[in-house]
C-alpha cells in the first residue's frame, strides 16, 4: 500500500469511529480532570474593542427560506465597509455564547451552534480589511466578553494570508478563520472526538453563510490552504491548536453577481 493509500485509510477510519470501543470510564473527563477553558486565555493588557450585543442588533431580518434560497459561494466582492453592528452580528450568530455552566465537575457551553458535550473545541479568528471603526489586522473572537482583541497589525498579513490561502482572498472584507484544540474534545470523548470535530466545523460555517446572506453579504467556505503557513501566521503550534477552516466574507459587488 502507498503512503497516499495509507492516508487515505486513515482518514476513512476517523471518519467512522467505534462507538463499540469507545469507554466513557477512560475519559479525562470523567476522572475528575478539569475541562480547558471555555476561550484560551488572553494577555491581561489586552484591549478589547466591544462588539454589541445580540439583542442590541437590528440586522438579519431576512425570512429563512429566502435566505437559504438566496445562498451561494461569493468570490468577488465589493468595497463596501461592513458595520461594526454586522460584524458583532457574525460572531454572535456563529460563535456566540448562551449559557456557560458546570454540573457536577462536567463543564459544558451552550453556544448558538451544537456540539457534543457542549464541548465547543473552537476559536474564531478574523483578518479584518473593512469594517467601520476597526483597524486592518488580525483578531481573535472572545465570546464571553461579546469583543474581539487584536492578534497581529502586521503591514503584510494580508499577503501572507492570501498566499497561505492559495490566492483565495478574493477581496473579502472580512476573513473568518476557525481553530480546533482536539482535547477539547478528546476530554470527553477520545478516540471517537475527531469525527465530531469536523462535522462541528461545518456547523458554524453554515451559519456564517446563512448570516451573511441575511445581511445582504456574500461568503464563500475554503478548505484549501497551506497548514502551516496559516498556523504561523496566527501564531499556532500547529498540534494542541490549528486551523480547520476558514470563510470569507464581503458585501455583493452587484455588478459581478
Amino acid at each position: 500500500m502507498s503512503e497516499k493509500q495509507e492516508i487515505i485509510k486513515t482518514g476513512r477510519k476517523m471518519l467512522k469511529p467505534d462507538w463499540r470501543n469507545f469507554e466513557v470510564g477512560q475519559c479525562d473527563g470523567n476522572k475528575g480532570v478539569k475541562p480547558l477553558p471555555l476561550q484560551k486565555p488572553f494577555p491581561i493588557k489586552s484591549k478589547i474593542i466591544k462588539l454589541i450585543k445580540f439583542g442590541e442588533t437590528s440586522c438579519g431580518n431576512e425570512p429563512l427560506p429566502k435566505v437559504i434560497a438566496s445562498r451561494k459561494s461569493t468570490r468577488n466582492y465589493s468595497d463596501e465597509y461592513l458595520s461594526l453592528e454586522e460584524l458583532s452580528y457574525l460572531l454572535w450568530t456563529t460563535q456566540g455564547l448562551r449559557e456557560e455552566a458546570d454540573e457536577e465537575g462536567w463543564g459544558y457551553y451552550q453556544k448558538v451552534v451544537p456540539s457534543a458535550g457542549g464541548i465547543h473545541p473552537f476559536e474564531t479568528y478574523l483578518y479584518i480589511d473593512r469594517v467601520d471603526g476597526i483597524a486592518k489586522g488580525l483578531y481573535r473572537y472572545l465570546p464571553k466578553e461579546q469583543g474581539i482583541i487584536k492578534v497581529s497589525a502586521a503591514e503584510d498579513s494580508a499577503v501572507k494570508l492570501n498566499k497561505a490561502m492559495l490566492k483565495q482572498l478574493f477581496g473579502a472584507a472580512v476573513v473568518f478563520l476557525w481553530s480546533a484544540t482536539p482535547y477539547k474534545m478528546e476530554w470527553g470523548y477520545m478516540e471517537v472526538a475527531h469525527k465530531m470535530i469536523a462535522i462541528e466545523a461545518g456547523h458554524i460555517c453554515q451559519n456564517l453563510q446563512l448570516s451573511a446572506e441575511s445581511i445582504n453579504c456574500g461568503s464563500c467556505a475554503i478548505s484549501a490552504y497551506y497548514q502551516d503557513e496559516i498556523d504561523n501566521l496566527l501564531g499556532l503550534d500547529g498540534e494542541d491548536e490549528f486551523v480547520i477552516y476558514i470563510a470569507t466574507v464581503g458585501k455583493y459587488n452587484i455588478e459581478n453577481n
